[in-house]
């Protein structure tokens, strides 16, 4: 009985490890085609004059822009607030799949009526909580601390970006 609750941890934290890691290549391949793609860019421009008056239009501002980190903070622009909404999505994201999980070990549990499922559905669904209950402070603290900004904020960049 120990021994299929360790080996159903095992397999959930193996699980978790995966997608995480699948997460973490997916974005760094992006991000790695994307240089390379810019770089072939500012190399058929060329050096010298070309080169400068190419990055002095908008065109070439935002391919700059484009070469800074997203992991990085804005500190100057006020309205850019994607990575505390972002935290949100992921966090009810992992909340909602915690469940799902969950839930599926106890309807697994109650199938084959077999009660070792119990643990690990509580584990994980406790999890899912945690994560939904993150994501709502998140939310508060950021909308108190004024880190969310309004919707009319981030209705007014979309229309500006287009």
């Amino acid at each position: 009985m120990f021994m299929s609750q360790a080996l159903m941890l095992l397999v959930i934290f193996g699980f978790v490890g995966f997608m995480l890691w699948l997460r973490h290549r997916d974005r760094f391949e992006k991000r790695r085609l994307q240089v390379e793609a810019q770089t072939r860019i500012l190399d058929r421009i060329g050096p010298g004059e070309a080169l400068t008056a190419f990055l002095q239009t908008e065109e070439g501002r935002a391919l700059l822009k484009s070469h800074e980190s997203p992991e990085m903070p804005d500190a100057l622009n006020l309205r850019r607030h994607d990575g505390i909404r972002m935290s949100i999505i992921g966090l009810l994201t992992a909340g909602v799949i915690c469940l799902g999980i969950a839930l599926g070990f106890l309807v697994v549990s109650h199938a084959v009526v077999d009660e070792d499922f119990v643990i690990p559905a509580a584990i994980v669904g406790g999890v899912g909580v945690g994560c939904m209950l993150a994501a709502v402070v998140h939310y508060v603290l950021g909308k108190a601390w004024g880190m969310l900004g309004s919707g009319s904020d981030r209705d007014h960049s979309r229309t500006r970006s287009h």
